[in-house]
């Protein structure tokens, strides 16, 4: 039996080895021997299997040309960059040259459209940036019990050291609910493929039916694309239903192609980030069923007709379609004033007023696989008795920009007849090749020259400026694509011919389009050079530019060019844009209209006002925690993340990589920008045992702290994170112990610990012991947490009050930080924080005990636009002089009289201000009118920002101010929807403790609200 033999054997089946370790309920070593089916080509079932034996090389294996590795994610370094990086502690990866691939393990705890089997992140190795949502297997897509839950992991070797395999099994169920016996389910294996050297993931999957009745099943694969946008063939980014032979997720320079084995063309739903692939079979409705199963998982448990939005008796609306709110959540969303999701339109839907009440009939939902099919449209269905299994096969291709490897082996599974493409892109005039230019191809063989030619594909052009592709017979249209250039002229149709008779097309562009643009300081009085951020808004109709995704920023990021030297010249496309020139929060924005005109040169000069100047005394910005591309969860060079800070407008960076401390002031002195940044050293571990993880950031270390901290942690990473954190914070004490997303379910520390969010307390008050320091409250643009982190924060802060004398036992912190890992869409410096100094210093003159005092302390503000100033009367002094962190002494009146100050720069909008007492909402200010002066808060001086409590007991207090008018876009771009969508204005202030009694402690009575 030859390789390719086995090799097929092995991957075509998962059957008999899902049935046996589900017997056992072991899961099998690397190195075990397995049983195979061997299947036909395409879609199959049987009654009888034959299986061969076939030994599995146990590790990862390395060989000249390529290699191979399937393991198990142990260690930060394994993890993957990127807003949807899921993969964790306990996943399992497929890796070659390539690319990596992390499933999620069974049992791991679901995060939107991730749960165990999930494929969840999937990146090229040379760009190692994850935008998947997950990709998922279900048994019909409108049944609401047909939920895969993968039980075991039956292999995870490495063959002949040229294949890694993994394979899981378990059944058909609902999740929470305990699952059949093993003679009474129907079963399920999965089969994850991928051979060295291959852009391609092989997935099989092996169903059979073990009950004693029949199942009807629509098998298929739900794919949540997450950050890209879907390109259907024939279709291009639209909504579709026809059949295709590939489909793909594309952004940046990422592509992800899926497409089914078989001659025929696969057949699914494909609608906004989303899409339904069915294995086998045609629902005519699908689209309807689909979204109208969404919208009863949605909402089982609720009356939908006072959910309506926008819509009663008297409201018309479009006849079939009905508006229900999105209710989807994921880590990171919650309460705090974000926007509502998108609403889910479900088409088919029939409205009815009743008695002046809407109502709605939604097509039917299967609630069981064993519900014979009704209509025609259910008919498609495949029906399996017991003991018969149903087989099927389909394919992940990762590309970049060129999505010739998709397309090319979409094909040729499904035998299509292809004639052969190919040109040179070439600039006009001087006749230069242009290199990495996108040509898109739109047409094929239903196009007859006129009209509106239907997208198909786009490939890209090489260094010589040469491309080609492989097409079905037909016309095209051609299109050449490039950055700060656009097509000379449209090119004439060409047509292809199943002969493979190479058709050859010269492609022209315009010379390159620059902008030259000088930002200088406005306060002095000489032209001086201010490192700022430039925005590129395209106006309608000019598609949105981009400058790419990787580490170094130094050529921009997306529609983002960073200046760390206020001047720089840089290729714009040909078209309108609004730009945005900015420095952060401390500095009003530059906005100025430009037309980018073919092949020529504009130049864009001005100054940005430093409207806090002079504002903030002894105060200081800082952003602790940000990492770079030594983590594996890092996309950043350390370059990159000097420039950043240089030019959001942060003073102070901190390094936060995983398992090793990053040195930032050599990026910052190479760079030459030691006048506006100055950087700290930090270190991240991720501690954890059992059931139990914390995200460790520990910071400023130097030469000396650095060994010591090593030593240390390398003493306890043998004990659960609890145990670990109070022996580090003996052996290391002057170092800042945070505790980074507190709330992440699986990396989050207080997740071990059960919350009642009603009562504000840990149930039976068992809560973390309170060996760290600081604890993160706000993380990036995830303003939804704050809610779930700060209530957990408080709740500890009062338990801890009462027993420490807040002289010598410092209280928990509360801070924010960016936990910047890319260079786009977690940006530096949002939120930051602003540590009160001691005295006004130069930057230079800022040193690491500064901030270990200052947050240790709490003798800061958190903010991400708005600057809140709170502070208290002195009595001795009658002065507003206690700041937060600092205690005042009230032990002879029970009058306190606190302080609220807003300032903001003008592109930044203030709604409101809240103070709180003992985490509860004290005072509201709401309604504040809408300006573009700095000082937002109070809008004149009558004195209406000071306030008086009357205060019997011992006291926490707080503010924060907010913003749901207007985001920080374009200046802080949009979090994907997962995570809160729009970014707005939030700032908190750290507390300030009143002392009733006099006793240096603060003794809450009653910490319930």
């Amino acid at each position: 039996m030859n390789l390719n033999t086995i090799l097929h054997l092995v991957i075509a089946s998962c059957v008999l080895i899902g049935e046996a370790s589900a017997q056992t309920g072991a899961v099998a070593p690397a190195s075990s021997i397995v049983r195979a089916v061997p299947v036909q080509s395409g879609d199959a079932r049987s009654t009888g299997v034959q299986a061969v034996h076939i030994q599995l090389s146990a590790e990862d294996a390395a060989t000249t040309g390529g290699y191979a590795k399937s393991y198990t994610i142990s260690s930060p370094a394994q993890q993957i960059a990127g807003n949807l990086g899921d993969a964790y502690l306990g996943d399992l990866v497929l890796e070659n040259e390539k690319l990596r691939v992390a499933i999620a393990r069974p049992g791991k705890p679901e995060m939107g459209a991730v749960r165990g089997g999930t494929i969840m992140d999937i990146v090229r190795t040379d760009a190692p940036v994850d935008y998947l949502g997950g990709i998922n297997l279900t048994m019909d897509p409108s049944s609401t019990s047909s939920q895969v839950i993968y039980e075991n992991v039956q292999l995870s070797g490495v063959l002949a050291n040229t294949t890694a395999i993994l394979s899981m099994s378990g059944y058909v169920g609902e999740p929470d609910t305990p699952a059949p016996a093993l003679a009474n389910r129907i079963g399920v294996s999965t089969r994850y493929t991928l051979a060295k050297g291959s852009p391609i993931l092989q997935i099989d999957t092996n169903v059979v039916n073990q009950t004693t009745g029949t199942a009807w099943i629509q098998p298929a694969d739900t794919i949540d694309w997450g950050e890209a946008e879907v390109f259907s063939e024939g279709k291009g980014y639209s909504v579709t239903t026809a059949p295709l032979n590939f489909v793909l997720g594309a952004v940046d320079d990422f592509s992800l192609g899926y497409y089914t084995s078989g001659t025929k063309p696969m057949e699914g739903l494909h609608q906004g980030r989303d899409s339904v692939i069915l294995a086998s079979g045609a629902i005519r409705d699908l689209e309807a069923r689909v979204l109208a199963r969404k919208q009863a998982d949605q909402a089982s448990d609720q009356n939908l007709a006072p959910e309506y939005r926008g819509f009663g008796a008297s409201t018309t609306q479009e006849p079939g379609m009905v508006m229900f709110p999105g209710t989807e959540t994921r880590y990171g969303m919650g309460p705090g004033g974000l926007p509502e999701p998108a609403p889910i339109y479900v088409p088919e839907a029939r409205l009815q007023i009743v008695d002046g009440k809407a109502t709605v009939t939604l097509p039917r939902v299967r609630k069981s696989l064993f519900e014979a099919p009704e209509s025609e449209s259910e008919s498609a269905s495949i029906q399996l008795e017991r003991g018969e299994t149903y087989s099927f096969t389909r394919f992940l291709v990762v590309s970049d920009g060129n999505w010739k490897p998709i397309a090319d082996n979409a094909y040729a599974a499904k035998d299509v007849k292809l004639g052969r493409l190919s040109g040179v892109v070439v600039e006009g005039g001087s006749g230069n090749r242009i290199a990495d230019a996108t040509v898109r191809i739109s047409g094929g063989t239903q196009w007859n020259g006129a009209g509106a030619a239907p997208p198909v594909l786009q490939v890209k052009s090489r260094k010589d400026g040469s491309f080609s592709a492989q097409l079905p017979v037909g016309k095209y249209q051609l299109e050449p694509v490039a950055l700060g250039r656009r097509s000379a002229g449209k090119n004439p149709p060409v047509e292809i011919e199943s002969n493979f008779k190479a058709s050859v097309s010269v492609l022209q562009m315009t010379k390159e389009s620059l902008l030259r643009i000088a930002i200088s300081e406005a306060e002095t009085v000489t032209s001086s050079p201010l490192p700022v951020k430039v925005t590129l808004v395209s106006k309608p109709p000019y598609p949105t530019e981009n400058y790419g995704f990787t580490p170094d920023v130094s050529r921009g990021v997306r529609n983002t060019y960073y200046l760390p030297q206020g001047a720089a010249v840089f290729p714009v496309t040909p078209g309108r844009y609004r730009l945005v020139i900015s420095r952060g929060v401390e500095y009003d924005i530059l906005q100025k209209d430009i037309t980018v005109v073919a092949g020529r040169e504009q130049t864009v000069t001005g100054s940005l006002p430093h409207v806090m100047k002079g504002l903030l005394p002894a105060m200081v910005s800082m952003d602790a925690g940000v990492v770079t591309n030594a983590s594996g969860v890092g996309y950043a060079t350390a370059a990159s993340r000097a420039i950043q800070a240089a030019c959001e407008g942060v003073s102070i960076i901190v390094s936060g990589d995983y398992g090793q401390v990053t040195n930032l002031q050599t990026a910052i002195r190479n760079q030459g920008l030691e006048r506006w940044v100055k950087a700290f050293s930090g270190r991240r571990d991720l501690l954890h045992k059992g059931d139990l993880s914390a995200d460790l950031f520990v910071y400023p270390l130097d030469e000396s702290t650095s060994a010591a901290y090593n030593t240390a942690v390398d003493s306890v990473r043998s004990l659960p994170p609890d145990v670990a954190l109070a022996d580090l914070k003996k052996q290391v004490p002057d170092l800042i112990f945070e505790i980074s997303r507190p709330v992440h379910p699986e990396a989050g520390y207080l997740e071990a610990f059960a919350f009642n969010m009603n009562k504000k307390r840990f149930i039976d008050d068992n809560m973390p012991p309170p060996d760290f320091n600081a604890i993160q409250v706000l993380e990036g643009k995830k303003l939804g947490l704050e809610n779930e982190v700060y209530s957990r924060y408080m709740a500890m802060q009062l338990e801890r009050l009462g027993q420490n004398d807040l002289f010598k036992a410092p209280p928990l912190s509360p801070v924010g930080s960016s936990f910047s890992r890319l260079p786009y869409g977690q940006e530096i410096g949002y939120p930051r924080v602003y540590l009160y100094l001691n005295s006004d210093k130069t930057l230079a003159q800022v040193t690491a005990s500064d901030v270990v005092s200052a947050v240790r302390g709490q003798h800061y503000l958190v903010t991400n636009g708005p600057i809140l100033l709170f502070d208290a009367l002195n009595f001795d002094t009658l002065e507003f002089s206690v700041k937060p962190g600092e205690i005042l002494d009230a032990q002879t009146t029970e009058i306190v009289r606190i302080r609220a100050r807003v300032l903001a720069a003008p592109w930044i909008t203030l709604e409101g201000i809240n103070t709180r007492e003992n985490g509860l909402r004290g005072i509201t200010v709401f309604g504040i009118q809408p300006s573009e002066k700095v000082q937002r808060y109070p809008t004149n001086q009558s004195g209406s920002h000071i306030y008086t409590r009357y205060l019997k007991e011992d006291a926490v207090l707080d503010a924060y101010a907010y913003s749901s008018l207007r985001s920080l876009a374009p200046v802080v771009p949009d979090a994907l929807e997962d995570f809160g969508g729009a970014a707005f204005p939030y700032c908190m202030s750290g507390p300030i403790f009143v002392d009733r009694n006099g006793d240096g402690k603060i003794t809450i009575n009653n910490k319930e609200p």
